[in-house]
C-alpha cells in the first residue's frame, strides 16, 4: 500500500513540475491521457465518485456534464493550474456554482488533482465514442 501511495505521490508531483510556469496550456496538450497511471486514475474516480459525480453526471447546478464536449474543450483551454485553483477555492460563474474543492472537504490537492484528470480522460473518451 505504501509503494502504491509513493508512486502516485512521484506520479502527481511529476505532473505538478511539468505543469509549472504553463497555466494556460490545454489540458488536452498536456497530457497524454493513454498513458496516465492506473492508480491516478484510480484515485480520480474514487474522488469523482465521492464528490463530482452527483454535479457532473447530469450537469446540476450548472456543472457540465461528461458529454459537454464544448464547455469542456473551453475548460481545457485554461491550464491545469487554474482549473486547480479554481476546484480548491470553489467557483461561482453565469453558469453555476461549484463548492470549494467540489465538496470533497477532506481531499488532498494531489487527490483533487486526480480527479480533474480522471475528468478529463473521461469526457475525451466518451467524445472518442461519440464519434
Amino acid at each position: 500500500m505504501k509503494l502504491i501511495r509513493l508512486t502516485q505521490m512521484f506520479l502527481l508531483g511529476f505532473i505538478m513540475i511539468d505543469c509549472g510556469g504553463k497555466t494556460n496550456v490545454n489540458v488536452y496538450e498536456t497530457f497524454d491521457f493513454n498513458t496516465l497511471s492506473p492508480n491516478l486514475l484510480s484515485t480520480g474516480e474514487k474522488v469523482y465518485a465521492n464528490s463530482c459525480f452527483a454535479c457532473h453526471t447530469y450537469g446540476t447546478a450548472g456543472a457540465a456534464s461528461l458529454v459537454d464536449f464544448k464547455e469542456w474543450d473551453k475548460v481545457a483551454k485554461k491550464g491545469m493550474e487554474s482549473i486547480l485553483k479554481s476546484v480548491m477555492k470553489g467557483y461561482r460563474g453565469v453558469n453555476g456554482v461549484m463548492p470549494p474543492k467540489g465538496n470533497c472537504w477532506t481531499c488532498t490537492e494531489e487527490e483533487i488533482r486526480a480527479s480533474i484528470l480522471y475528468i478529463f480522460h473521461k469526457v475525451k473518451n466518451n467524445q472518442l465514442q461519440a464519434n
